[in-house]
């Protein structure tokens, strides 16, 4: 019997070494990827909620129950800051001007106020919606209430 002398690898042992190496590497990469993409993802959704919640209290602050209840007359609006500078509007252009983390959020934020409904005239209560758009198309929803004082 012949013995074999071992002092390397055959081709086959290497070429399996590096398409095992090759996938191993585009794995992790792909997680690596993924991952700063959720952490990046998250962190504008961190910011958006904060926008949002930004815009609903400037608007609960700056909001005359009177006011925004004849500008509504009866129906739901909604303004953005393409819209803000109607003159029948009471509010301002000023709670587009948000920024977080470097980020202006002017056209990525649209308040929607809800039509009124019978119980919301009778325990007068006018319900706005704040949108955020964030990291593309992911949006942040926050609520918001203007009470008759």
């Amino acid at each position: 019997m012949k013995r074999l002398n071992h002092r390397g690898f055959t081709l086959m042992e290497a070429i399996a070494s590096f398409v095992i190496v090759a996938i191993v590497l585009t794995t992790a990469t792909i997680l690596i990827a993924n991952g700063h993409e959720r952490s990046v993802a998250t962190s504008r959704q961190v910011d958006a909620v904060m926008i949002g919640s930004l815009v609903r209290d400037d608007i609960v602050e700056a909001a005359v129950y009177a006011d925004v209840d004849a500008w509504l007359d009866g129906a739901g609006k909604t303004i953005s800051a393409d819209s803000c500078d109607d003159p029948g509007s009471p509010f301002s252009c000023g709670f587009f001007t948000h920024a977080a983390d470097g980020i202006v959020y002017d056209t990525e934020v649209i308040v929607a106020f809800d039509t009124p409904t019978a119980s919301s005239i009778l325990y007068g209560v006018i319900r706005f919606s704040v949108v955020v758009t964030y990291y593309g198309d992911r949006t942040v929803v926050v609520e918001g209430v203007i009470c008759d004082d």
